[in-house]
């Protein structure tokens, strides 16, 4: 026979739930979802318009590279936080969650910094491996369109607060303003930079937006910017980037090899001595190793 747990029950159906389920989803199906491909790729309509079928696979290239980063090193954090701040949230209440959400923040800094300036170092070498060198003019855009994405990256944990109380009309108005925003600065920059022009957009657009969600956020739920963490971090990214920039070898390959592997050592060794939550964790790793039998 059939399994009474498997079976719907017309008396556990609730309108309410469908209702409040269809309020939220909408919002974001149809504006945060459509608005949020527009802010990704509406660029690539403005420049083949602007500057030619070429100028566009060039971009397109350059702008894919930096992409399929963003999937691997940034885009999964706000994918994995999110629900945990959820959680906390039901679980603990609002000063747990503003905790986590804090240290979370540092974290993202410290990782992500790096992330953006080793990109800036091996992109265009990267570019040339797995593009041609046709494509190799787009190199000038990773950096802009790499921080962009960092930006992009850090506004599910700034706009925390409109996720928890579900303010998916707002989300959806943001987004929309951030995809208009980025459509009219493409007009505006590609005639006057060119190419560098869609980059410098994203990036204010992305900018715009993490802003609009931390502002709209706090008043539900306050996180504060680890603004000491960053500065460390971009100090200590920026003496990374110099160091293996100096680094040249016969062969794109053994360049990119040789510049990870040298930025990985140099930027660990210096956030460990500079950021003292980097420092911290670290001896505590030490000293769980050492204790042990």
């Amino acid at each position: 026979g059939r399994n009474p747990a498997t079976l719907i029950s017309r008396s556990a159906f609730s309108r309410p739930l469908l209702t409040e389920m269809l309020r939220f989803s909408i919002p974001m199906m149809l504006g945060y979802e459509l608005s949020g491909i527009v802010l990704n790729v509406g660029d690539r309509y403005v420049v083949q318009a602007l500057l030619g079928e070429k100028s566009l696979g060039v971009y397109a290239a350059a702008y894919n590279l930096c992409q399929y980063v963003q999937t691997i090193a940034i885009a999964s954090v706000g994918q994995a936080v999110m629900p945990i701040y959820m959680q906390i949230w039901d679980e603990k209440g609002k000063a747990a969650t503003i905790e986590f959400i804090n240290n979370v923040l540092i974290w993202y800094v410290l990782l992500v910094a790096p992330v953006v300036a080793g990109m800036a170092a091996v992109g265009p070498d990267l570019l040339l491996l797995l593009a041609s060198s046709k494509y190799a003019a787009g190199s000038v855009i990773i950096p802009w369109v790499m921080m962009g994405m960092a930006v992009d990256g850090v506004s599910a944990l700034m706009g925390a607060g409109l996720f928890i109380e579900r303010q998916s009309n707002i989300i959806m108005r943001l987004v929309i303003l951030s995809a208009i925003s980025n459509v009219v600065l493409n007009i505006l920059l590609i005639p006057q930079i060119g190419l560098v022009g869609p980059a410098v957009a994203t990036l204010a657009s992305y900018a715009m937006f993490s802003l609009a969600m931390a502002r709209w956020g706090a008043l539900c739920l306050s996180v504060r910017v680890p603004w000491s963490s960053l500065g460390r971090a971009c100090l200590a990214s920026i003496v990374m980037f110099e160091a293996v920039s100096a680094l040249h070898f016969e062969g794109p390959l053994v360049t990119i090899i040789a510049r990870v592997g040298a930025g990985v050592v140099i930027y660990s060794l210096l956030i460990v001595a500079m950021e003292p939550r980097a420092r911290a964790t670290i001896t505590s790793l030490w000293r769980r190793l050492t204790s042990r039998p």
